[in-house]
């Protein structure tokens, strides 16, 4: 459980939402900037072998007003 790379129908229905027209080269920044910080956030979520962790899900479903707080 992690982080997953964006894909391809999100950055098009992204583009459609917002009325965007992106061309092949801004996807493919898109898409090598979304690989670095994956790269990074499993980087500094790498545990020492042996450490036990508890699993990071919340409680709580998410719901729009959270994910507004959350997001800013």
């Amino acid at each position: 459980m992690g982080p997953n790379p964006i894909s391809f129908p999100e950055i098009e229905a992204y583009c459609r939402l917002m009325r965007l027209p992106l061309e092949p080269h801004h996807v493919e920044a898109i898409r090598a900037m979304d690989a670095m910080w994956i790269d990074r956030a499993y980087a500094k979520s790498a545990v020492p072998a042996g450490t036990k962790t508890l699993p990071q899900r919340s409680e709580h479903a998410l719901t729009p007003a959270m994910f507004d707080l959350s997001m800013g």
